[in-house]
């Protein structure tokens, strides 16, 4: 596996179908940030589904990518789809936009590619020209298959972390919310905590649904400027 053009090789129109009649996780959490209008921006696209779904609705979308071959693929799928996003080739990391130019960035199994200190320095250009970030980052608890393969597979170079330490490399960013999915502990101890966390669940379904973070494979953080 050399370029992610080649990760990504197979991308086609069942990707963007597989998002209907529901929306992934991830344009459902835009769309709760973010307002009719707003200026939304994908930083690092893949296979640029959610920017092509999101730009069917009353949103302006935009996506960047570093790898050129990404970028027109995108531009492709969205030309075929009739999306309205718009695609340019630019380094997350050196965004050449002004202070503020978007309500909202976001992104999905992204900042794994990283060390610490280059998910910090990502993290704030974005968090300049825009004012939330969403990120998705599968955490150690991901389920690995072979390299390379396309979906559900790793590139090769991912830097899988717990929840603790994703906490500890957001630490210079305030976390508006955190939400989780894919929970892998073992169907009896899922069904203790269960029982045991059902009056606050009642009560507080926040309260309950924090209490299976740590054990998520997949995370989603929801991050501002301190």
């Amino acid at each position: 596996m050399k370029t992610w053009s080649d990760y990504y090789s197979r991308l086609d129109i069942g990707d963007f179908l597989r998002r209907f009649p529901f929306p992934s996780q991830t344009s459902s959490l835009v769309a709760r940030y973010a307002q009719r209008g707003d200026r939304i921006l994908e930083a690092g696209m893949g296979t640029a589904v959610d920017s092509i779904y999101l730009s069917h609705y009353e949103y302006q979308i935009f996506g960047i990518d570093k790898e050129l071959q990404i970028v027109k693929n995108a531009r492709e799928l969205n030309e075929s789809l009739k999306g309205k996003a718009k695609f340019i080739q630019m380094d997350t990391f050196k965004l050449g936009f002004k202070d503020n130019s978007f309500d909202l960035i976001f992104h999905e199994g992204t900042i794994e590619h990283y060390n610490n200190k280059e998910i910090t320095e990502m993290l704030k250009e974005q968090l300049r020209v825009a004012k939330i970030v969403i990120l998705g980052v599968p955490t150690s608890r991901y389920p690995r298959s072979a390299p390379g393969t396309y979906p559900g597979g790793s590139f090769g170079d991912e830097n899988f972390l717990t929840f603790r330490q994703l906490k500890e490399v957001l630490a210079d960013f305030k976390i508006i919310e955190i939400k989780g999915c894919g929970v892998t502990e073992p169907k009896y101890r899922r069904l203790l905590i269960n029982m045991v966390y059902l009056p606050f669940w009642i009560i507080n379904e926040e309260i309950w649904s924090r209490r299976y973070l740590p054990f998520c494979n997949f995370l989603y953080f929801i991050i501002t400027n301190r």
